[in-house]
């Protein structure tokens, strides 16, 4: 807010002047000339006599682009935010973009312009202007399809997994479970058709990792026709949910098969198929990948119609390949900056219940929360103010929570981080892509709630921007998800409105139904959070074998505390009630 005076000013050329003084996360993202601020009795600006801020894509003086790259660019955002037009500086976070997003926004670069866009780089250029003056002085990333003649091996990625998973007894920890609905006209022919076409194209569901005097070894299948033979639940239709959750629960041997099918017949019309795979070949969002393969390929099969897959310019394993031949080369800086980022921290070492033991186990408590109606408002309404998103939030509110328990203001917190956005052509290829980032959140001082957001976000970006680096060599170590820095974490799921599909009304109609999940962590103590239409569902997870269920519970009371007084931007930490 500012006072009206006889010289024009523009919005942009007060955003140019703050940004001299200011941290870019920190400059308003909209002006509101006013005649004169009323002050209360108490001689304080009355922030109810204000007039509500127009935020929108119109906040910003509009340029149109100038070259080819910035008119693609401007239209790839406009696509990826929803909105009917975006010029060249306007700011993406500004317009309501978030990690999510970015990450499709270089999906459909690396896609339909063929430019590889790191999703770091989006946080550190959010304009097009930027965007597109850094693009045009980035190297090419590409990956090919290698020769078998000289050997495969495995990612980093897998091999820390691996690692992980042989340090503890056998357990379901790691499985990915979906039961799949076709209801209507069926083909079990054409369903056998389709999941063999996808076990042959996506290699990495024909990994195998035998164990030889307790070392792991990389063995890639052949492919063969899938075979299902049907359970009857005509009389017990109920029982489809008890079959799903005993699948989840059921251990995928490793030295075997890394994806198994169970099939049900329901009645004439409705037949179920559920899916189980392992973390190490499979992540979440290459299962989503799988699906939609399937729902292609399964439409196309009962049509009586060819693939409609294009063949893929490379496999999983191509991809291992180039990520250590990469990390010898060009990844070496980034290598760097991310060890960087991190000298001098040291773990969080919360107050705990029980002796931490040499292993965490996956057992876990959980204390869940809704954020909903005036409480997310506040906090979405924090958010535009600081140009930030409720990821940074919620870091610097679990910054907040350890300093009080432990009076540390220095707070390493663990995020996921998807390496598929930085590299053209891995949003066709199933595999394990996830990376966990370290955000290093500074709480020191007594800063505003505006500079403590800021700090944040920085973090956050700083962390995603090295997210092509594994965390094993980041943080040196075989066991990276049993990092002391790696001990609380954070795993925040924004919301993005599904993208429409052009074949989807020639397509059947296959429904995913989600299975039960049993309490577990990987990490000694986990902040989920996720972003539904209306509200934000959250759920605090401690590890059973340091933590009391009533502790959990206490945890998620704090968090949702802190969480609740971080109101406004001017407030200072000492001064927040929670």
């Amino acid at each position: 807010y500012l006072i009206r005076c006889d010289a024009p000013v523009t919005d942009a050329e007060l955003r140019t002047h703050l940004s001299l003084s200011l941290p870019e996360y920190m400059v308003p993202s909209a002006f509101v000339a006013v005649d004169a601020f009323r002050l209360t009795s108490n001689g304080k600006i009355d922030r109810r006599a204000l007039p509500d801020p127009e935020i929108g894509p119109h906040t910003q003086d509009y340029v149109a682009p100038r070259t080819e790259l910035e008119a693609a660019l401007t239209g790839l955002f406009a696509r990826v935010l929803g909105i009917e037009r975006v010029g060249i500086n306007d700011n993406f976070f500004e317009l309501g973009g978030h990690s999510l997003l970015a990450a499709r926004l270089a999906n459909l670069s690396n896609r339909e312009l063929s430019l590889s866009i790191p999703l770091g780089l989006v946080f550190q250029s959010p304009t097009v202007a930027q965007l597109a003056q850094q693009l045009g002085s980035s190297p090419t990333v590409s990956i090919e399809r290698r020769s078998r003649e000289q050997g495969v091996r495995m990612s980093i990625g897998q091999e820390a997994l691996l690692a992980w998973e042989d340090a503890r007894e056998p357990n379901a920890m790691l499985n990915l479970t979906v039961t799949l609905r076709f209801r209507g006209a069926f083909s079990q022919r054409a369903l056998e058709q389709a999941l063999s076409e996808i076990l042959r194209r996506q290699e990495s569901f024909r990994l195998r990792f035998p164990r030889k005097d307790g070392v792991r070894s990389l063995a890639i299948d052949p492919p063969e026709p899938v075979t299902l033979v049907a359970t009857d639940l005509s009389a017990v239709p109920a029982a489809l949910q008890r079959f799903a959750v005993e699948e989840r629960a059921a251990p995928i041997g490793i030295d075997g098969r890394m994806v198994r099918f169970r099939f049900f017949r329901i009645a004439t019309e409705d037949h179920a198929l559920i899916l189980t795979t392992h973390q190490v070949v499979c992540g979440f969002s290459s299962l989503g990948l799988a699906i939609g393969e399937l729902r292609a390929l399964y439409g196309a099969f009962s049509r009586g119609e060819p693939s409609p897959l294009s063949e893929l310019p490379f496999r999983y394993l191509d991809f291992a390949e180039w990520e250590r031949t990469w990390l010898e080369g060009p990844g070496i800086d980034l290598l760097k900056r991310a060890r960087a980022q991190l000298e001098g921290a040291a773990p969080v070492e919360l107050p705990l219940d029980h002796p931490r033991p040499a292993v965490i186990l996956p057992s876990a408590f959980t204390s869940e929360f809704v954020l909903e109606g005036a409480a997310l408002d506040t906090l979405l309404g924090l958010c535009r103010e600081t140009g930030c998103t409720p990821f940074a939030v919620f870091l610097a509110a679990i910054g907040i929570f350890v300093r009080k328990r432990t009076g540390t203001s220095d707070v390493v917190i663990g995020a996921p981080a998807n390496m598929r956005s930085d590299v053209p052509g891995l949003d066709a290829i199933v595999g394990r892509f996830l990376n966990l980032v370290a955000c290093r959140v500074n709480v020191a001082g007594d800063p505003t709630v505006g500079e403590l957001l800021a700090r944040a976000h920085k973090a956050g970006s700083d962390a995603i921007a090295t997210q092509l680096v594994p965390a094993s060599l980041v943080l040196d170590t075989d066991h990276p998800l049993d990092s002391p820095m790696l001990r609380v974490l954070l795993n925040y799921v924004p919301r993005v409105a599904a993208s429409p599909s052009p074949a989807s009304a020639a397509s059947p109609k296959i429904e995913v139904e989600p299975v039960s999940e049993p309490s577990l962590v990987r990490n000694e103590l986990v902040f989920n959070a996720w972003s539904g239409a209306t509200k934000i569902y959250c759920a605090v997870r401690g590890a059973s074998c340091v933590y009391d269920a009533s502790t959990v519970d206490r945890i998620a009371s704090d968090f949702r505390a802190i969480i609740l007084a971080l109101r406004e931007r001017g407030v200072r930490l000492t001064q927040l009630s929670a």
